[in-house]
This record gives structure tokens, sequence and C-alpha cells, in this order.
């Protein structure tokens, strides 16, 4: 039987990622690469960050990413960062920027 090569990249909590090299029999699924790193076989995961199913047959060299859920969905980071956005309006020039506000004192030079 041959064996073939692949990796396994699993976010950390605090931050950075953890990358593990599995060894898995030739043309095997990604549910056997996931039992074999002791991960439950429907693990949300993709190869080279393609969602992909559990029966996704792997090649050799391949790097599948785990998918962890996201803490808060786009819609609500957008709502909050409203929220916190202090309006405050910066007074800006109208037609012609900055030399609009420097004027000669003496309207004949």
């Amino acid at each position: 039987m041959n064996f073939m090569r692949v990796y396994l990249s699993i976010p950390k909590p605090e931050g950075g990622l953890e990358l593990r090299t599995l060894t898995v029999p030739q043309n095997a699924p990604v549910s056997a690469a996931l039992s074999c790193a002791g991960l439950s076989e429907d693990t949300a995961c993709g190869v080279f960050c393609e969602k992909v199913s559990s029966d996704y047959i792997l090649s050799p060299e391949d790097r599948i990413d785990v998918a962890v859920p996201l803490a808060l969905s786009p819609m609500q980071v957008r709502r909050l960062r409203a929220e916190n956005k202090t309006k405050t309006a910066v007074p800006r020039p109208r037609h012609g920027g900055v030399h609009q506000l420097i004027k000669p004192l003496d309207e004949n030079l």
C-alpha cells in the first residue's frame, strides 16, 4: 500500500496556526485524514482554502485547512463599528482645497 504526505492546518485560539504533517494512504478522503489527526470526520474544512466535502480525495502534498466558527458575523461587525463611530464633523474647504483658505490681505495684489 502506498502512502502520501498531507498537511493539516489548525488555527490556534490565541492566534497563529498549528501545522501538522500526516501520512495517509494514497487516494484517501479528507475524512480519513481528519480521523487520523484525531478530529471529527464532520469537521468543516477546505483544501488550500477552498471548501470541500469530507469525501474529497486528497492528492499528495495537499493542505487541509480546518475552519473555525466566526465570533461575529460580518454584518454584526459593521453594525458595531457604526455604533462606535464618533460623529465629529471635520470642516473641509469647498471647491479648491487649502489654497482657498489662504487669501492675500490686499485684494489689489
